[in-house]
């Protein structure tokens, strides 16, 4: 009879719990007894998982794989190696848990046997999830990596073509940092072939150094983080980023990530649902750790969980366990990095603080955005061993804003109850998660059930706002004025009362001021805007009185040549002038505060009370005199931070103005506020549509220099899309842009890019699903009528909603080499705007709806050497035939297809495999 599986979990969960391996032992007497099966899958599970060998630090859903990890110390021209020690030493003699039997013979004696046409000469490593191996390349006569699926799962459709799927995009991710993928095949087992990379893993250089001097940790992290930034921009999420999965290559020190898309266990709708999350406990997200639905994001706590390792010398999450391992990355805060290294600087710890907020929305939101600020840092710390600038650091607070001693309150997060189960035939970690319920945030009040306030899980479904308490609540940013420029300063509040109680004259909203800057906010019975000019203060100030109370405002204060002028509700209402010259402020501008006065944290200082709704700086004067108050606070370019106040969770207020200001919230709440009022007029209005961008707006960017082009066009991108973050990549030749590539799938408006009229290159493609789902919102291309796009070579819309009706603007388009139409809604009737493309050598069809018609229309370009036409109506391949075609994906039948496809003799590669190999497995079957 065979062993329960549910009476094995039950005595695991339970011996797991205890504290030493004696106490186990005699657990494991008392509940097993003389049934020496169960013991033994019990103790099994119990090795894999136990913290002090390599469950901790190897994925759930592969418990013993290192995948590459154990390849690197390889060295080719001495023939060691030095594999990382794995559990069970005997997986490294290939004599392990699972037979080699797949493997074809080999006449070679130093092999194991044969897959595809690579000699196997090692097994490297196992888990749960696969087997890697070192192997020979017969044919390029190199040596590679190969991993290949595990047998057990390769029996079962949908892992096997989850491997598939994800090993294929991985293929596409071409990045000096990523570990490149040469090959992806599927017999005998599903396996890809990777590079094969000398040196170490970061693990393994931790381990041998500890912890690395700051200048290491920013230069090895900024590579990471481009890697990811390739990898996303792909569609992939990692999933197990850790030290063991980051490779340092010898000699050039270039960092590599390895296994991209393989620790992909929760991919789709039913896994995710079902609980079951893949990752390593130590370094996942919170959302990972709770099997919640993942982005991008959850990278980027897995890197700010590397980060701390390599400044600290050890994980920020530890136990003794992997319940309370988990428990901990959802739950809490990592120990203060300077607590352990004294001497780490304040600006790294804040990076690494930002990556490891625990909600999504309060981290960096893009790896692009991460690799841009550490590349900042590093290229600053090569110039003078020390950072001089601090604006981009999200949160940074200088030196002597300290003197505040503040404590900002720890979010609430609401842990659901858990309970470990464990799959044993696949390594896969689940959470069998109980209900649980989510409190609201009452109108203007707290969450329900909560007096101390404390901030929400969720966004709340109305208009929310930051509530700041008077006394030690306030937003911290990375912005700096000085000076150089008129200011305009904007912010959206609500007052309940004026500060008659306080000792100090006046409440900061907005402001800098510690004998010098510039302050926006209450007095004890008013509204003032004061800066800081030659010695003294000048402010522009106006009395208030109980009509103001209890409703939404509009404060701005400007300051323009020697003027100070103050509005409120776009009424001009004070005005002052000076003389002397203004003296800037030493410290970041921050909401809700004075920074840096050392005033007392009891409700007698500079702290604000009240409810803020939005917040904009602009370098320049933005009024002459009275305006229209309702109108919406909007970025453009002459924005210096916008914060629209709309996050609703969380400890980061997001810069919507593309400029990457993100501030930190220190103690204030969200509360829900209803739509604000904002002016005189007890009518709201609604906010006017983004004004269309026109000829002239196209006029006046075009004429300027091309980077300044680039910004200015960056700018409206993200004015126009909502949640684009502004990664724009281009490139500049005789000074004009010739390259453009917008890869997201926030952007649906692209009327900027009018402004480009000598593009050789657009890319303005989504990312790819593997149901062959649109993600990108781009369905409107009318903005590209009349652009000059004759010169296009390159111009790929794949994974959009874009349609036939869009193909007309690229009819004159005759110099295209590459098309790339993928997953898109094009159907066969206006491919025929390309059947002059004489030039064309890659053509992506595969996920539409495109027939013989269709394909028909490209019968006449005959340099074409690339084509995927998978998954689409195409039926007639004879239409191939006289093509040079090197590469093909198609729906392959072999009774319609076989004769077509052989007499192609350039075919080097069909459906991701080698020509030979293709018709060999077709022979087989």
């Amino acid at each position: 009879m065979s062993t329960d599986p549910k009476r094995v979990k039950e005595i695991f969960l339970e011996a797991a719990e205890l504290p030493d391996e004696a106490a186990r032992a005699a657990f494991l007497d008392r509940a097993c007894g003389e049934d020496a099966d169960l013991r033994a899958r019990v103790e099994a599970l119990l090795r894999s998982h136990d913290p002090a060998g390599s469950f901790l630090g190897t994925p759930a859903a592969a418990a013993a794989d290192p995948g590459l990890a154990a390849t690197l110390a390889y060295s080719a021209s001495t023939g060691q190696h030095h594999a990382a020690t794995l559990p069970g030493d005997e997986a490294h003699r290939g004599d392990g848990d699972e037979p080699l039997t797949f493997l074809a013979p080999s006449t070679r004696p130093d092999s194991l046997g044969r897959i595809g046409h690579y000699e196997v000469l090692q097994v490297l490593g196992r888990g749960g999830f696969g087997i890697v191996f070192r192997a020979f390349d017969d044919v390029l006569h190199r040596v590679v990596a190969v991993k290949v699926l595990a047998p057990q799962l390769a029996a079962t459709s949908p892992a096997r073509k989850r491997f598939l799927r994800e090993a294929r995009s991985s293929a596409q991710v071409r990045h000096e940092n990523v570990v490149r993928v040469y090959e992806v095949s599927e017999q005998p087992l599903p396996y890809l072939a990777m590079e094969f990379i000398p040196g170490e893993t970061l693990q393994q250089r931790l381990d041998r150094v500890g912890p690395v001097e700051p200048a290491e940790v920013v230069r090895v992290g900024r590579q990471i983080a481009e890697g990811l930034a390739a990898a996303h921009a792909q569609g992939l999420i990692h999933r197990d980023i850790k030290p063991g999965n980051i490779l340092l290559e010898g000699g050039a020190g270039r960092v590599r990530i390895t296994d991209f898309g393989l620790a992909r266990a929760a991919d789709d709708a039913s896994i995710s649902q079902s609980g079951i999350i893949a990752g390593t406990p130590m370094y996942m997200a919170p959302e990972q750790a709770k099997g919640e639905t993942l982005d991008q994001r959850a990278d980027l706590f897995s890197l700010g969980s590397v980060l701390y390792q390599m400044a600290a010398g050890r994980p920020p999450f530890r136990a003794n366990n992997v319940v309370a391992v988990l428990k901990r990355v959802a739950e809490d805060t990592p120990r203060d990095i300077r607590e352990i290294i004294p001497e780490t600087p304040q600006w790294l710890c804040d990076i690494i603080a930002s990556l490891h907020a625990k909600d999504p929305a309060g981290r960096f939101q893009t790896a692009r955005e991460v690799a841009d600020l550490l590349a900042d840092c590093e290229a600053q710390l090569k110039a003078s061993s020390k950072l001089e600038d601090f604006s981009r650091i999200p949160g940074r607070k200088s030196a002597s804003s300290g003197k505040r001693k503040r404590v900002a309150a720890a979010a609430a997060l609401l842990l659901p109850v858990i309970a470990l189960g464990v799959t044993e035939s696949t390594g896969v970690t689940k959470l069998f998660r109980g209900s649980t319920t989510t409190d609201r945030i009452r109108d203007g009040g707290d969450p329900r059930g909560r007096p101390d306030g404390g901030r929400p899980n969720d966004a709340p479904p109305e208009r929310v706002a930051l509530e700041f308490d008077g006394v030690n609540d306030y937003v911290a940013t990375p912005l700096l004025y000085d000076g150089s420029t008129p200011l305009t300063v904007e912010a959206t509040v609500r007052i309940t009362e004026w500060p008659v109680h306080k000792k100090h004259s006046h409440s900061e909203i907005v402001g800098c001021t510690q004998l010098a800057g510039f302050g926006l906010g209450t007095s004890k019975e008013g509204f003032y805007f004061s800066a800081f000019i030659g010695t003294n203060y000048v402010t522009a100030y106006t009395p208030g009185d109980d009509r103001y109370l209890n409703r939404p405002i509009k404060l701005a204060g400007i300051i323009e040549g020697q003027n100070l002028r103050l509005f409120v509700d776009g009424k001009q209402i004070a005005r002052n002038a000076f003389e002397d010259q203004f003296k800037p402020s030493p410290e970041e501008i921050s909401l809700g505060t004075s920074p840096g006065s050392g005033m007392p944290n009891d409700g007698n200082g500079y702290d604000w009370a009240g409810t803020m709704y939005g917040v904009r700086i602009s370098n320049t004067a933005r009024y002459t005199g009275d305006y229209d108050a309702s109108a919406p606070l909007t970025a453009d370019r002459n924005t210096m931070a916008l914060y629209r106040f709309d996050e609703g969770s969380g400890d980061v207020l997001h810069d919507t103005s593309g400029n990457g200001r993100h501030g930190k919230i220190v103690g204030a709440r969200w509360v829900n506020a209803g739509v604000p009022r904002i002016g005189p007029s007890p009518d709201a209005k609604t906010p006017p549509a983004v004004a269309p961008f026109t000829d002239a707006d196209v006029q006046r960017i075009a004429a300027l220099p091309a980077a300044e082009q680039v910004e200015e066009v960056r700018m409206e991108l993200v004015r126009r899309n909502p949640g684009f973050d502004g990664t724009v990549e281009h490139k500049i030749e005789g000074g004009v842009v010739t390259e453009l590539r917008i890869n997201t799938d926030k952007v649906s408006d692209i009327a900027p890019i009018r402004v480009f009229n000598a593009l050789q290159v657009l890319d303005c493609s989504g990312t790819p699903t593997p149901d062959w789902r649109r993600n990108g919102q781009l369905a409107d291309l009318t903005p590209l009528k009349g652009m000059n796009l004759t010169g296009l070579t390159h111009l790929n819309l794949g994974w959009t909603k874009v349609d036939d009706a869009s193909m007309v603007y690229f009819k004159d388009c005759k110099a295209l080499m590459s098309l790339i139409l993928t997953g898109t809604q094009v159907t066969d009737t206006e491919l025929a705007h390309f059947k002059d493309c004489k030039d064309l050598t890659e053509l992506g069809l595969d996920g539409t709806q495109v027939s013989d018609a269709g394909l028909a229309h490209f019968k006449g370009c005959k340099k074409l050497t690339l084509l995927h036409i998978e998954n689409t109506r195409v039926t007639d391949l004879s239409l191939l035939r006289g093509m040079p075609l090197k590469e093909l994906s198609c729906d392959f039948q072999p009774e319609r297809d076989a004769e077509i496809l052989r007499s192609i003799q350039t075919l080097e590669k069909i459906n991701d495999k080698p020509a030979a190999e293709f018709w060999k497995d077709v022979e087989k079957k």
